[in-house]
């Protein structure tokens, strides 16, 4: 219970202090807080409350000990001490994810404390996390809200390599809305050196310009929901005697079966999804087409997750942006009634997913300490 009052105090800190900035005459969004007035710097006096505001969530996270977080002492402590000291200590060895490999080597190179990964590897991914939110949402304390109760703050403390790669990825989105793909191309493969399943956000870029809606996405999913039971034994007939085909047969990547709590919280997000649709608000805006493309992606992965091997590690790279989509829409609704029914019922949808995932013990996060020399 000290751990859970820690982390919502936290929480809170950073709340009220982007509440601050949006008081102190000033905005939470830094492309409003920074600009070139006659090429003289302005800074708005919000910025200070702005930056504020990120060190709480990431004093927890920066500065926790190793034995918080199921992989924070497993995997990733054994790849320190090996990139460090053992079989990992030349790249020929370690094999893929160098920006992971070379991340360990510097701190290794600095300290032989493992301390310094979780500070470096915090830093970077709720870094990235925060200056994306503030940047982008329309309601950034909503979404720091959504960050936190959907879990993906916790995540941060056990895969933090593919959070570090997320985080990456989410502040490329700006090429994408810019309609620039070399710089996209290279953000992802930056993100690619931390996670390799990165790759797959590639395609993200070429959703953009392709126009969908409600219907048209329900269509898309029943026609996923058909094809992936046809489909898959053909797959393992074609990858068969290769490394995919191990990974497509090993009971273990489909032990979370399918993933109830997200289907629940896909389908509550589309149903909002399609009521925003029917003000017309964001009609022909692509921005909102390509967030609908990655709800529907994410609708279609949660129906198939019996299917698909560690359907998370998809997941996450699909509906990490719900943080800054949602509230997009309920933005979109007229009436302040409905706005308050529906931010409550997202809320409470969220309460419940962050009440199963604290209690079953998911990312090994319940029991918080500061680490110990």
């Amino acid at each position: 219970m000290q751990s859970l009052l820690l982390y919502f105090s936290a929480l809170i800190i950073t709340l009220l202090l982007l509440t601050l900035a949006q008081r102190v005459n000033g905005s939470t969004k830094l492309t409003e807080v920074i600009w070139l007035d006659g090429g003289e710097l302005k800074i708005r006096k919000s910025l200070f409350f702005i930056i504020s505001a990120f060190l709480p969530l990431w004093y927890i996270i920066a500065f926790r000990d190793r034995s918080v977080g199921k992989d924070a002492f497993g995997t990733q402590y054994w790849i320190f001490r090996n990139v460090a000291y053992g079989k990992y200590y030349d790249f020929a060895n370690f094999g893929s994810e160098s920006g992971y490999f070379f991340l360990n080597k510097i701190c290794a190179y600095f300290s032989d404390s493992y301390h310094l990964v979780l500070l470096v590897t915090g830093t970077l991914s709720w870094g990235a996390f925060y200056y994306y939110i503030v940047k982008n949402s329309q309601a950034p304390r909503l979404s720091i809200i959504l960050f936190f109760l959907s879990f993906n703050y916790f995540h941060q403390f056990n895969t933090m390599r593919q959070f570090i790669a997320c985080g990456i990825v989410l502040c490329g989105f700006k090429y994408i809305y810019n309609r620039n793909f070399i710089k996209y191309l290279l953000t992802v493969l930056i993100a690619f050196l931390f996670h390799k399943i990165a790759i797959i956000t590639i395609v993200f870029y070429f959703l953009f310009d392709i126009k969908v809606n409600t219907k048209m996405g329900l269509i898309l999913v029943a026609i996923s929901k058909i094809s992936i039971n046809v489909l898959k034994p053909l797959t393992g007939k074609l990858l068969y005697g290769t490394r995919y085909y191990l990974i497509l047969n090993d009971p273990k990547a489909y032990k979370s079966g399918y993933l109830f709590l997200e289907i629940v919280l896909a389908v509550v997000i589309y149903v909002l999804v399609m009521i925003a649709e029917k003000t017309r608000k964001y009609e022909g805006d692509k921005i909102y087409n390509f967030n609908l493309w990655l709800t529907i992606l994410a609708l279609m992965i949660t129906i198939n997750s019996n299917y698909i091997p560690i359907p998370y590690r998809i997941l996450w790279y699909v509906n990490i942006n719900n943080i800054i989509f949602l509230p997009q829409i309920l933005l979109t609704l007229i009436s302040e009634k409905k706005k308050v029914l529906a931010t409550s019922l997202i809320l409470l949808v969220y309460i419940f997913y962050f009440s199963y995932e604290w209690y079953t013990g998911v990312d090994g996060v319940e029991i918080y300490a500061l680490w110990k020399a």
